[in-house]
């Protein structure tokens, strides 16, 4: 049981990895195309980020 936890706690740090990479590409093309809706996709990403800490701190 405790073996299964830990591989599932390994899945969702990879994810989350996963998540992170695209979310700075996509900030990274909208900023060059427009640099004013590039910073309203970075305030939504940062609030992605606080609720995957808070989520990760669950566990």
């Amino acid at each position: 049981m405790l073996k299964k936890l830990k591989n599932i706690k390994k899945k969702i740090v990879i994810a989350d990895g996963l998540l992170l990479a695209a979310m700075a590409v996509v900030f990274g093309t909208t900023y060059d195309i427009n640099p004013h809706i590039g910073m309203y996709v970075l305030a939504v990403e940062l609030a992605a980020v606080a609720i995957m800490i808070v989520r990760s701190g669950k566990s």
